[in-house]
């Protein structure tokens, strides 16, 4: 399999976001399986520059499919061949993402507008080498809908979505955070930010995300043990 890229959509500004990824998911990544890199546009310099790839581009929410395009041009000019889109709310379950099976396709993720074309839910998709190319030199839309964007230029040259299941909102902190491959935090706006990292934090501290349950040949005080001491051993 080749080269697989966890792109985390982030902006300058969004260090606490930052932050909370490299204390919870971001340590449970396989170095040999995947890299993982935040995305930021051009702007002022950020204190925490580890795992910050800086673009030539807009950092700005509604130049969205601008960034997303960029990134792309950067994953296909780094060797990439899959491009996991990641929005920096989310909470991923990376080695269950990563045996899902989605190398076998050029476009994946949770559909969540039914229709020709299907368009995924932004917060994560998956796109091939062939897809990656394709929107790497498509004209950019007039809106900021960048999971509607990819789903129009891939449908056009015969590329559906494949939908997976496993990808989900979290739209309330009292939901059970049950076990799937990615969860948005998709918070209303009466929530602040610190509450929404609290509730992030909180989906990932859960035995379904942190693996202290997983079923395992030995014993669960040794699973822990081990599951402990990788990801303090992890980038």
């Amino acid at each position: 399999m080749g080269k697989t890229l966890l792109a985390i959509v982030n902006a300058r500004h969004r260090a606490d976001w930052r932050a909370a990824i490299r204390r919870t998911w971001l340590p449970q990544v396989p170095r040999d399986r995947a890299d993982v890199f935040f995305f930021v546009g051009q702007g002022d310099p950020i204190p925490d520059p580890e795992r910050v790839i800086e673009l030539s581009c807009s950092d700005v929410y509604n130049d969205l499919p601008s960034k997303i395009q960029t990134m792309v041009q950067w994953a296909l000019r780094n060797g990439y061949e899959h491009f996991l889109k990641i929005d920096d709310d989310v909470v991923l379950r990376p080695l269950t993402f990563l045996d899902s099976g989605y190398e076998n396709h050029e476009f994946s993720g949770g559909e969540n507008r039914p229709g020709a074309p299907a368009v995924t839910f932004g917060f994560c998709y998956v796109l091939g080498k062939k897809a990656m190319e394709i929107v790497s030199k498509s004209r950019l839309p007039h809106d900021f809908d960048d999971e509607k964007w990819v789903a129009q230029c891939l449908w056009a040259k015969s590329i559906p979505l494949m939908h997976f299941s496993g990808y989900s909102l979290h739209i309330s902190t009292s939901a059970d955070p049950d076990v799937q491959i990615a969860r948005c935090v998709h918070l209303d706006n009466a929530h602040s930010q610190e509450q929404k990292i609290r509730e992030f934090e909180r989906i990932f501290n859960s035995p379904p995300w942190t693996g202290k349950v997983e079923s395992s040949p030995v014993p669960l005080r040794q699973t822990v043990v081990e599951l402990g001491t990788k990801r303090m051993d992890a980038p």
